[in-house]
């Protein structure tokens, strides 16, 4: 067993026995998100070089690592006994990134997605995907540029401190509860598609003020750092810090903030509704339109208990452009004649 110091580093020149691990090589996939982190041995770590964890094991299965002979590596049926067995619990947010983990630890190839539909919603794949194809357009080219995609907790903090989605409350009330209180982004993505505007915005920050690399990612996204991890974030120009070392951004320039407004207030974001599904594996129900009222449809659903034959009714409410065929032009009238 091992305390604390053992693991982290204690000095400029007493790095700890044990590493922070990429399970995917960070050359190929650059993050440093908990979910794509382990803690491990250095040698071990020094062992695995650029591959991922599962191809580490297929490869290495079985040998003693260099430095500490007590140690062997796992053949792969015990590797993956061993990752079936890590717990998933705690916070909704520790749980999804826990499984995440899980499913790095057994990909073979750092590109290798699995895709299915589904995935599509989320933005880790789409971004996968996106990468994937910018990189294929410089094929042939001689060097393919470097290309990055920066994580959510680094955009968040832009995000957050900056006010974005203040400035998108001057434009929507509706981003506002009625009390005052900002909306969570969770819960605005429920009323605005302006969301993804705001995202894209943060991109764009990001982008320009933060240098490429993790390192500065990850003192930016820290509550506090240590006085040689300010010289860091110092560099960017847009960081201060309070008494107790915790980096805060500086304000937000006002043309910025102007033009930030100006930008929202376009309302360029829109939403696909086609008009013809066909091919979808989707099960497509209608349910009937009761009022439109306030931007909102109000909607029902009657069921019938497949067991008890008991017929029941359902009640709901969505955004009005989140309906679909509620607009009797562009061919859409049958829906909107049965009221669906």
């Amino acid at each position: 067993s091992y305390d604390i110091q053992d693991i982290v580093s204690i000095g400029d020149n007493e790095p700890g026995c044990v590493d922070k691990d990429h399970i995917l090589p960070r050359s190929e996939r650059a993050t440093d998100s908990l979910d794509s982190l382990v803690l491990t041995y250095r040698e071990v770590n020094d062992m695995k070089k650029a591959r991922t964890g599962l191809q580490f094991i297929r490869d290495c299965a079985g040998m003693r690592v260099p430095g500490r002979n007590n140690l062997v590596i796992f053949t792969e049926a015990q590797y993956k006994a061993f990752v079936d067995g890590l717990k998933v619990s705690g916070h909704d947010d520790d749980r999804k990134r826990q499984k995440r983990r899980k499913q790095n630890l057994l990909r073979l190839k750092s590109d290798e997605t699995g895709m299915t539909e589904g995935m599509l919603t989320r933005t880790s794949y789409i971004t996968t995907l996106a990468m994937k194809a910018i990189r294929g357009y410089f094929a042939g080219c001689g060097r393919t540029p470097d290309i990055v995609a920066i994580p959510g907790r680094v955009t968040a903090v832009l995000r957050n401190q900056w006010n974005i989605l203040g400035i998108l409350a001057e434009i929507d009330n509706r981003v506002k509860a009625p009390d005052g209180r900002l909306r969570l982004k969770q819960e605005i993505r429920g009323i605005t598609h302006m969301h993804h505007a705001v995202d894209a915005i943060t991109l764009g920050l990001a982008a320009t003020f933060l240098p490429h690399d993790g390192t500065t990612w990850a003192v930016a996204c820290k509550r506090r750092v240590k006085d040689s991890e300010k010289q860091i974030l110092a560099r960017t120009g847009i960081f201060r810090f309070s008494a107790h070392n915790e980096p805060q951004l500086v304000e937000l320039p006002s043309y910025l903030r102007v033009a930030i407004k100006g930008a929202l207030a376009e309302q360029r974001v829109v939403v696909h509704q086609p008009h013809e599904r066909a091919g979808l594996k989707v099960q497509q129900n209608t349910w009937g339109v009761e009022r439109e009222e306030d931007g909102y449809v109000y909607i029902r659903q009657r069921t019938r208990d497949a067991k008890t034959g008991k017929i029941s009714v359902k009640h709901d409410k969505i955004p009005a452009g989140k309906a679909f065929g509620i607009n009797p032009s562009g061919g859409r009238g049958k829906l909107k004649s049965i009221k669906g």
